[in-house]
């Protein structure tokens, strides 16, 4: 018996209307929390690697992202706390939040596990990061995180293994 979380469905079988739609947009907020985290943490890398550590060029920089993803700020000293939290639609955490949302719909629960612990480790952060060296290593366990969300991807739905070299020459030969 097919387990009711899993992708793998016998060949006679389909994917409802309502598992593909949820699968996309699982998708496509794994993707968009991973692409805010990527600005952010390039922002921070180079905002930290400049030789003088100002951190109001470092808010100026933070704001001007925001503005590139729509979010609209009320003051500059709150784009970090927006990115990573606040706003609905391009904020770490909500997007996070809708890709489980949608996961519970079609995802196994070791991804379910994972995309929550990292929710919950944005939770349960007593402080955000405040300077750029703090994004910087707060976004990095973040994506690395990330990365753990997607091999459990690729170990559950789609079983990559190495090909043997039998299967290695039988599609060099297809080619030919």
């Amino acid at each position: 018996m097919t387990e009711p979380r899993s992708l793998s469905f016998p060949a006679d079988r389909w994917l409802t209307d309502s598992r593909v739609y949820n699968l996309i947009w699982m998708g496509r907020w794994l993707e968009r929390t991973e692409n805010v985290t990527r600005v952010l943490n390039a922002t921070a890398s180079l905002a930290a690697n400049q030789s003088q550590q100002d951190q109001a060029a470092f808010e100026r920089a933070l704001a001007g992202m925001a503005a590139s993803w729509g979010v609209a700020l009320s003051n500059n000293s709150a784009a970090l706390k927006t990115m990573i939290r606040d706003d609905p639609a391009s904020s770490i955490y909500q997007t996070l939040n809708r890709a489980r949302y949608n996961a519970t719909q079609v995802g196994p629960l070791e991804l379910l596990q994972g995309i929550s612990a990292l929710l919950l480790d944005i939770e349960e952060r007593a402080e955000l990061p405040r300077t750029a060296r703090e994004t910087q290593e707060f976004t990095t366990e973040i994506l690395d995180a990330l990365q753990g969300i997607y091999q459990v991807i690729e170990d559950r739905w789609f079983h990559r293994e190495p090909l043997s070299e039998e299967e290695i020459y039988r599609r060099f030969v297809q080619q030919q």
